[in-house]
């Protein structure tokens, strides 16, 4: 996945002298955070604290919440779009074979039990 890469190219619009964190690291692990379900700054800064694993992403220590919230209201937002968009169509449309992808009415693999319906997606 070219998530890394598509993150390297997004301007870091810091002063290069105030920098304490990597600004690669920040988006990278807003991104995960956000995308376990985490809806504000507060939530993004306290689930940092609470995984060890972003400890290796954050070499200096998780960033406060001020700090995620100034970073990201420094990002040009087209730019960010774009990063988003590249990162779903590798996702989401690997081959590129189709623009939908058709949940509606699909059994959850697995869920079926004796005497019982499987989970179904509507």
């Amino acid at each position: 996945m070219r998530l890394f890469e598509l993150i390297e190219d997004l301007p870091d619009p810091r002063m290069q002298g105030k920098v304490q964190h990597n600004f690669g690291a920040i988006v990278f692990v807003t991104m995960c955070v956000i995308l376990s379900g985490c809806e504000s700054w507060v939530d993004i800064a306290d689930y940092c604290e609470a995984k060890v694993a972003f400890s290796v992403c954050l070499s200096n220590g998780v960033p406060s919440e001020w700090t995620f919230r100034r970073v990201f209201t420094m990002i040009d937002p087209a730019a960010l779009e774009a990063l988003l968009r590249a990162h779903a169509a590798e996702t989401v449309l690997p081959n590129k074979q189709s623009d939908q992808i058709a949940i509606d009415g699909k059994a959850l693999r697995g869920s079926k039990r004796q005497g019982c319906v499987p989970v179904c997606i509507l």
